[in-house]
């Protein structure tokens, strides 16, 4: 049995580094990342926007055919920065050359931006009535369960979040008197009307006259409405067959042992270290027009109990702990009251462009100058 010795180690480990460091390589991966681009936005009219992201440009594999694997936009940008990295171990390191080792640097700091965006950044909204507050926002591609007390104010809301809503799963919560027991569930759902009410199973509610039938996928995320059908067990007299789905305009009520459960299908909300709180919400129309030309929020942010006054604006976003809210739109409800709707980013990798840049931007100065001083030795010393 050969004996594998550290020299043998460092050789191999070298001539993996030569590889990554190669500029074919580097070439071959720009070129892919280039067809992803193409590939990705041709995708996006037909899947929509989130489901192609999610496809292509936040994802290790794209599968072709769903059976062949091709690299996806996060392994072939690891790739890159392997590289980077490889090529700076080789690089002589010397102050001859300090001007390109900086700008490598200022490339690989890019990079490991771009993966922190994809893989740890969140994207949600918030809509807020006048004079009202929230501390959370509600993400536009996923939803989950929320049984709430009605008579029991200060109890905390139970979740259940979407990759629970499983059919054959059981919800279960030490608050909670009864068992929730998905038989059917769907990202996007069509309301259809039985012929003749249902009585079998003890149905209460929609499900008695209607049944959820799977949808196909809507590209504008706005359009799909997720749908729950369940059984109720331990609830007494309330046990049988419900059905639920987003934007019920009548809420599904259940009392069991004296107190009124809310189970309600939204968004999934995601806390924020603070509250924003609308004071007003102002609407500049184009003259003579029903058109709005601009409008911006005047808000109150509340981080435990440190209170200032914000105004957000189309062009003047909020930015604060790492979240950056943005005016996105309103809504008008009854009595001409309008509610803000806020676009909520947090952007883990947000600084790392403007940190890359100024890397790379220096870098090319100490190029430019060296080659500017080298070229003018060479000069002096020919002559």
């Amino acid at each position: 049995m050969k004996t594998i010795t550290v020299p043998d180690l460092k050789t191999a480990a070298m001539k993996c580094i030569r590889l990554m460091a190669q500029a074919r390589l580097f070439a071959i991966t720009l070129l892919w990342l280039m067809v992803i681009l193409v590939w990705g936005t041709i995708a996006e009219k037909a899947d929509g926007l989130y489901a192609a992201q999610q496809q292509f440009f936040s994802s290790y594999i794209i599968w072709l055919w769903y059976s062949v694997p091709l690299p996806g936009l996060l392994t072939a940008t690891a790739v890159i920065f392997i590289g980077l990295m490889c090529r700076l171990i080789l690089e002589r390191w010397s102050f001859k050359y300090l001007g390109t080792i900086i700008i490598h640097i200022g490339a690989a700091v890019l990079l490991l931006g771009g993966f922190l965006t994809a893989r740890f950044s969140h994207e949600g909204t918030m809509l807020i009535p006048p004079g009202e507050s929230r501390n959370y926002m509600e993400d536009d591609q996923h939803v989950e369960l929320a049984v709430t007390v009605l008579n029991a104010p200060g109890q905390p809301e139970t979740i259940f979040s979407e990759a629970q809503l499983n059919v054959g799963s059981t919800l279960t919560d030490p608050s909670l008197p009864f068992i929730i027991a998905p038989t059917a569930w769907c990202s996007n759902c069509d309301l259809v009307r039985l012929p003749q009410p249902v009585t079998e199973g003890n149905p209460h509610g929609v499900a008695i006259n209607f049944v959820l039938k799977p949808a196909a996928h809507d590209p504008a995320e706005e359009q799909n409405r997720a749908g729950l059908t369940f059984r109720l067990q331990h609830a007494g007299d309330r046990d049988g067959l419900y059905t639920i789905f987003q934007n019920m305009p009548i809420p599904e009520i259940i009392t069991v042992a004296g107190k009124k459960y809310f189970l309600d299908l939204r968004p999934a909300h995601m806390l924020l270290p603070f509250s924003v709180q609308l004071l007003h919400f102002q609407e500049d129309l184009y003259p003579g027009t029903d058109k709005p030309r601009a409008f911006q929020s005047d808000v109150m942010v509340n981080d435990h109990g440190i209170l200032w006054h914000s105004l957000i604006s189309m062009n003047e976003p909020l930015r604060y702990k790492g979240y950056t809210l943005y005016q996105s739109s309103f809504m008008e409800s009854t009595g001409r009251q309008t509610a803000t709707v806020l676009a909520v980013v947090k952007n883990t990798g947000r600084l790392f462009p403007y940190l890359a840049g100024t890397i790379m931007a220096i870098g090319m100065l100490i190029h430019l100058a060296q080659r500017l001083f080298w070229r003018r030795h060479d000069e002096s010393t020919a002559l």
